[in-house]
């Protein structure tokens, strides 16, 4: 505690993180990826923030440090129903019963979708998509794939779906339940969903000075660090 303590005047630390097994992890990009090794948490996008050994190494190098902007805290948690988010999972032979259930009374649905974002290309879908955008159901589009990025360019952006990029799903479900939960007008709750508000994807920061923010560089996982 007194070796971390000297490190705790850097502002890329004052954020929610995971220490296990002398590894620090940035808290809003971790996964549990295995249930029978002692080795059980990974951020897959980025490089972890710290290793604890003899030594403290803080791979500052590798981080993008993160800024939580003023604006956003007034209204945050002010609704006290909880709102229905749910999980889309795709899977071969989805049929359009299944995803109009899912669709029907959500206020929110992460869709975890194959590879870089797609999903089937059928006719029924798209309907379906647009037809709770209608409703003002949010919709944000993440990768069921361990590691990797939805790119803007599928048809489920046709009906108003928002890229992820690489926001895990457990990030996605915390992050749209906080927005639905604040008093947000529809249109600035879809720009939240839009950016990055505190480093959780490689999206185009948010910032309301910088409407035109251009995407960052996208999420680098080394193997070993420099």
């Amino acid at each position: 505690m007194l070796m971390a303590g000297c490190f705790c005047d850097r502002e890329m630390l004052h954020q929610v993180m995971l220490y296990y097994m002398k590894t620090l992890y940035q808290g809003n990009r971790v996964v549990k990826f295995d249930c029978d090794s002692f080795s059980v948490y990974d951020t897959p996008d980025v490089f972890p923030i710290a290793n604890l050994e003899t030594t403290i190494k803080l791979y500052e190098h590798k981080m993008v440090e993160p800024v939580f902007p003023p604006s956003l805290k007034r209204k945050a948690f002010t609704r006290e129903e909880t709102p229905e988010v749910r999980i889309l999972r795709f899977f071969p032979g989805i049929t359009e019963n299944y995803v109009r259930g899912i669709l029907a009374v959500a206020d929110g649905v992460i869709l975890e979708t194959y590879g870089n974002g797609n999903v089937p290309s059928v006719a029924w879908l798209k309907e379906c998509l647009s037809e709770a955008d209608k409703r003002g159901v949010l919709l944000l589009n993440c990768t069921q794939v361990y590691r990797g990025t939805v790119l803007p360019i599928y048809a489920t952006f046709e009906a108003h779906v928002i890229p992820g990029y690489d926001i895990t799903p457990e990030a996605a479900m915390t992050k749209m339940i906080w927005v639905l939960k604040s008093e947000f007008d529809p249109e600035m709750k879809r720009k939240i969903m839009k950016h990055s508000v505190y480093g959780e994807s490689c999206a185009p920061p948010y910032c309301t000075l910088l409407p035109n923010v251009e995407p960052g560089p996208k999420g680098e996982r080394e193997q070993t660090p420099e």
